[in-house]
């Protein structure tokens, strides 16, 4: 409540649809922790008793995400990236190894 607060009075806009969280946590261990985050708009931001179940949109929790241009997951092993790259660049090794068979020799 206090972060979305701010940025209320800062005169700034959270996108709900676009904001995202994600629990990061070692590779041997499991976040089992269902945490809730809500999304406070501004009738409720400036009330000064606090209501657990008002109807305020919560912020939904996912496994992976894309962020400038790099998969992360919560584990940080970073197989779906891995995935991601081969995936693109597979029809780009293809085609220069093809082209590489065409070639001879240049100088």
């Amino acid at each position: 409540k206090i972060l979305t607060k701010w940025a209320h009075d800062k005169k700034l806009i959270i996108n709900g649809q676009k904001t995202a969280m994600m629990h990061f946590c070692p590779q041997n261990m499991s976040a089992n922790e269902e945490i809730i985050v809500k999304l406070h708009g501004c009738d409720c931001l400036h009330k000064s008793n606090i209501n657990i179940n008002c109807d305020c949109d919560n912020i939904r929790l996912v496994d992976k995400f894309k962020y400038l241009g790099l998969t992360l997951d919560g584990k940080m092993i970073f197989n779906e990236h891995i995935y991601d790259l081969h995936k693109r660049l597979n029809p780009c090794v293809a085609a220069i190894c093809m082209l590489s068979d065409n070639v001879t020799n240049i100088r």
